[in-house]
């Protein structure tokens, strides 16, 4: 299965989108919940399924091996329409569309969604609201209000309520909707729209059902055709098992790991993406099951390990479609995270490791390929050598980070959780904490660029590339103190900060309005009860978020300012703002001197990293402030989906000597080798941080050589590098253990590493998948070796 999934070309499947779209004609002027159940159960009903050879766990979300959809109502596709048709490159593997669909797409398809898709409504708001500041470079113009901000389109973002299902059944989730359905009074206008709602959820739940059956039946189709005894007991055993679940709660691991992939695709076909669903705890709701089936003899754990293998094959299947849009960043993102949480605390305080954590380690060391971003969860209580055997899976792949519970867990607290609820966190997307299966908190797609925001503060608020974006700060050239640099950020930060809540807050009332999601809010603890959808704040909590990116960057640069202008004078701020403006031509000698003589954040220096904790606790403050429509506050975070090599393409020269084009620091880590005084620095830096602030989550990455995990001695002090860490307040650790040789040769001969997985800010990727810049910026990296 996994040789399967390395060696299928991506392909691009039009199914969804043709099905959705059909619906949607055939329910104009219907109420918007009922439109979104109807076109997903019309699609559940038609679409293609399939049963492979090898499976034992059964589900597809398109009618091709390995394919992305195209989420039609989100966004304009028409960069589909542009990609290799069938050709493989020797550098990535490219999505493949054949011509007839992309005639279908062009003729039949995206005409009946012109206007009407969320990136065309939210385009259009912000224009009419005086919020659009960007009308050029076609795709990107309408995900970004300005320069400095990336508002895209998508919304999603939370931990599945896999556990609500599993203790219900879509039965019971129908019957409950039932009963709160008849309770209230068709006359009156605000309980018509939660009767719309719990009728989708209806809807939603039948077609759930009869999907699932659609696999039984097709089992028992294969089972009268096979001629291999085993191979027909196998799908005689998924037809009974797809009867029963996800219409019921599961009886057996078996079942249950049935259920979480059926509940998962669902959502999946249902959002029309595959990366916005965490699969949260399986070790906490999958354990139950496991362990009665074992003690009763039904399961053997060589059985189970084989289950949760395919599940992870699975999970790294699902791929992301993401055009390339004019720059080589990825022609793919490939592979999309959906998160799985291990370790950790129980909802009463306890250690929550137990036998399938170690499960879970197991499968993804062996492997290798996995890629669903596992996060594992580390506390007080965690067992030495819970924590070893984590790291131990370094020897294989470079897919897992490290989790605070001693912080993310008061952080939550103070975002308005309930301790137990707060104990049961897990991590949604690349490194975002949420609670389990009762949150909508929207973690991602919601983007500040820092260094736009100090571009702006050097040119009075422009931006080099376009020109007037905004808010006057004054003439830098007339700055006589460093607070005056300062003030001068702090009011850019908060005009942009603004500006990117206003700007959410757009996008999130078309959701709210004509694009709800009452599958996935069918999941969610609260939604049922409450009558209301997830995007209208039906969840038991509600937030929305704002992810900075470049801090590293930013902090370098205020630090070069400080130091080189106002403290040794070896600069105006006029000779400054010169350099920036003509990149530094002709003036290397003071460009290294800006890189070289200014303290550099990660070397342990309370120079620049007092400046990194200032400035992010300036944006921290600044996001919690706001609210979101849906209830509860804007929340903050620090990492990049690999978009600070993009962000670095569109910024111009920055005062820490990076030259206009070079990629900015990614999450919380420094700017690349400007490290150079080893990991325990780095760490030492990014801790002085006030990471309880960030409840949105962080992301640190560190490079080692492989030989820092190759013995017991070495690999535990990899182990103390995160306890040390953790114990000075961090939140999120993760490293790439590889060496520059080997990602050079990769680069060279990617057909000789098709598995090699490494983590490019907050989620994994497949190496030989990404675009040669982001590639690159990965080698540059600093590697840290023994004697560090």
């Amino acid at each position: 299965m996994k040789e399967k999934l390395l060696s299928s070309p991506y392909e691009v499947c039009i199914e969804r989108a043709r099905l959705y779209t059909k619906s949607y004609q055939e329910t104009e002027g219907q109420p918007s919940a009922i439109r979104a159940a109807k076109a997903l159960a019309k699609t559940l009903a038609q679409m293609t399924i399939h049963i492979d050879e090898e499976e034992l766990i059964v589900g597809n979300r398109t009618s091709k091996h390995l394919a992305g959809v195209i989420p039609v109502e989100r966004g304009d596709i028409n960069a589909v329409l542009e990609m290799e048709m069938d050709t493989m490159s020797d550098r990535k593997r490219p999505f493949m569309i054949s011509e007839d669909d992309r005639r279908a797409l062009r003729e039949e398809i995206l005409p009946c969604w012109k206007g009407k898709t969320v990136r065309d409504k939210k385009a259009s708001l912000w224009a009419e609201r005086g919020l659009m500041k960007v009308k050029v470079l076609g795709e990107i113009d309408r995900n970004c209000p300005n320069l400095a901000t990336d508002i895209f389109d998508v919304q999603g973002h939370l931990v599945l309520g896999h556990g609500n299902v599993m203790r219900q059944g879509f039965n019971g989730i129908k019957e409950r909707a039932k009963e709160h359905l008849e309770k209230l009074q068709a006359d009156n206008p605000d309980e018509r729209k939660k009767a719309d709602f719990l009728q989708a959820v209806i809807i939603c739940s039948a077609g759930a059902i009869a999907f699932a059956r659609r696999f039984a039946e097709e089992a028992v189709k294969l089972a009268g055709e096979e001629t291999n005894p085993r191979r027909r007991d196998e799908l005689l055993r998924i037809a009974e098992s797809c009867r029963w679940t996800p219409a019921n709660p599961p009886r057996t691991f078996y079942e249950a790991m049935q259920c979480l992939w059926f509940t998962q695709v669902i959502a999946q076909i249902s959002y029309g993406m595959a990366g916005t669903f965490a699969l949260g705890r399986i070790d906490q709701y999958l354990y139950p099951f496991y362990k009665r089936d074992v003690e009763e003899g039904i399961i053997t754990r060589e059985e189970a390990q084989e289950l949760i293998e395919e599940l992870e094959l699975k999970l790294t299947s699902n791929i992301l479609l993401l055009p390339e849009i004019g720059l080589e960043v990825s022609s793919t993102l490939g592979t999309s995270p959906q998160p799985i949480t291990i370790g950790g605390q129980t909802r009463d305080g306890e250690d929550a490791t137990n036998e399938l954590s170690y499960m879970i380690l197991e499968a993804s060391e062996r492997l290798k390929a996995v890629i669903n971003n596992l996060a594992i969860r580390i506390h007080s209580k965690t067992a030495e050598d819970f924590l070893l055997r984590a790291c131990r899976v370094y020897r294989s792949t470079s897919g897992q980070a490290f989790y605070n519970d001693e912080l993310i867990i008061p952080a939550l607290l103070s975002d308005g959780y309930s301790l137990e609820d707060a104990r049961d966190y897990a991590i949604v997307g690349c490194v975002e904490p949420t609670g389990s299966g009762d949150t909508f908190a929207c973690t991602g797609g919601n983007d500040l660029k820092l260094g736009g925001v100090l571009e702006m503060v050097l040119t009075n608020g422009d931006y080099r590339l376009l020109g007037g974006q905004g808010l006057r700060t004054g003439d830098p050239s007339s700055f006589k103190t460093f607070d005056e640099v300062m003030d001068a950020f702090r009011k850019q930060l908060e005009h942009n900060v603004n500006l990117a809540v206003d700007a959410v807050n757009v996008k999130d009332v078309i959701y709210q309005a004509e694009f709800p999601a009452p599958f996935v809010s069918a999941t969610l603890m609260g939604c049922v009860e409450s009558g209301r959808d997830a995007t209208d704040g039906g969840a038991r909590y509600n937030f929305g978020s704002i992810t900075a990116r470049g801090l590293g960057t930013t902090a370098d640069s205020l630090a070069a300012i400080k130091k080189l202008v106002f403290d040794d004078r070896v600069l105006t701020m006029s000779e400054l703002v010169e350099l920036l403006e003509t990149n530094f031509e002709g003036k290397d000698d003071v460009r290294h001197l800006l890189i070289n003589r200014a303290p550099k954040y990660g070397n342990d220096d309370d120079y620049v990293d007092l400046l990194a904790k200032e400035i992010a606790k300036l944006f921290c403050q600044e996001v919690t402030k706001h609210q979101s429509i849906r209830g509860g506050h804007f929340r903050p975070s620090f990492y990049s989906y690999g978009t600070h090599v993009l962000d670095g393409q569109f910024l111009g020269a920055t005062p820490d000597g990076r030259m206009a084009g070079e990629a900015i620091s990614n999450g919380i880590s420094p700017v690349n080798a400007r490290e150079s005084k080893g990991p325990t620095a780095v760490l030492k830096s990014a801790a002085k941080l006030e990471h309880r602030l960030i409840s949105n989550g962080s992301s640190l990455n560190l490079r080692l050589l492989p030989c820092l995990v190759q013995d017991e001695g070495a690999l535990r002090k990899v182990a103390s590098l995160v306890k040390t860490y953790f114990l000075l307040g961090g939140m999120h650790l993760q490293f790439n253990v590889v060496s520059r040789q080997t990602l050079e040769d990769a680069q060279k001969h990617p057909q000789n590493y098709t598995d090699l997985v490494v983590r490019v800010s907050g989620y994994s990727a497949f190496f030989t998948d990404l675009g040669k810049s982001i590639q690159d910026d990965i080698i540059a990296r600093t590697e840290f070796g023994h004697g560090e």
